[in-house]
């Protein structure tokens, strides 16, 4: 989602990816990122993987938010925690289904993402993607 505000004098420019728009180029490649991110979300939801250098960029983005946040947060209410999903990617979806879409719900990880589950990269990835998709809604513990 792209949300432009306008005044006489600024143009405040936010995406759903936390990025601050400074010129219109960066506003292009805010509105292309933003596309593929939802598409990367919708093929990861199916289990399909994304492509290497997405995932290059993704842990990149994800790592600009998670060194920005505090380790201790404040988070909204009501929220669903979940904790201990081991790389269960179809009882992670299961999760979702019961609790909710992000943004509808916030959600808290707990931890225990992965380590045991056939499909815990893809695990991972779904929850880096959404992480970086919704920020104030989507936490996880590290």
């Amino acid at each position: 989602m792209l949300c432009i505000h306008i005044n006489f004098f600024c143009i405040t420019l936010t995406t759903h990816l936390s990025t601050r728009i400074t010129s219109l180029a960066e506003l292009w490649n805010a509105m292309a990122d933003a596309s593929d991110l939802d598409r990367q979300i919708e093929q990861l939801k199916k289990c399909e993987i994304i492509k290497e250098a997405e995932v290059k960029a993704l842990c990149a983005k994800a790592r600009e938010i998670l060194i920005e946040e505090s380790n201790v947060q404040r988070i909204d209410s009501p929220v669903t925690v979940c904790g201990d999903i081991h790389g269960q990617f179809y009882d992670l979806k299961e999760l979702f289904k019961v609790g909710g879409d992000v943004p509808e719900t916030n959600y808290l990880f707990m931890g225990d993402f992965v380590d045991r589950g056939f499909y815990s990269v893809e695990t991972f990835l779904l929850l880096l993607a959404l992480k970086v998709s919704h920020t104030d809604h989507f936490h996880i513990n590290r």
